[in-house]
């Protein structure tokens, strides 16, 4: 078994702590911002990497979560090609 390196992980956890806060703040301000709620979807991405480099996390789970942060990803992309075509 590998050691784990406690660096990346631990930058992992903040990094996704810091665009929950960003995402969840940018949708406080305007409810209805895409880059927000894309924002909060990176969280969710990193958040995901952190569970999987700590180790401790099935890898099904982490695949299917990961599955599901892609099809939000899709999501909030058709939602910005969508305003953007309606500017």
């Amino acid at each position: 078994m590998k050691k784990n390196n406690l660096t990346y992980t631990n930058g992992m956890f903040i990094l996704s702590v810091l665009c929950f806060l960003g995402g969840f703040s940018a949708l406080k301000l305007n409810p209805y911002n895409p880059y927000a709620a894309g924002t909060i979807f990176i969280g969710l991405f990193i958040g995901i990497q952190y569970l999987k480099a700590n180790g401790r996390t099935p890898a099904h789970i982490t695949h299917f979560l990961t599955w599901v942060v892609v099809f939000g990803f899709l999501v909030v992309d058709i939602i910005l090609v969508y305003y953007w075509i309606k500017k």
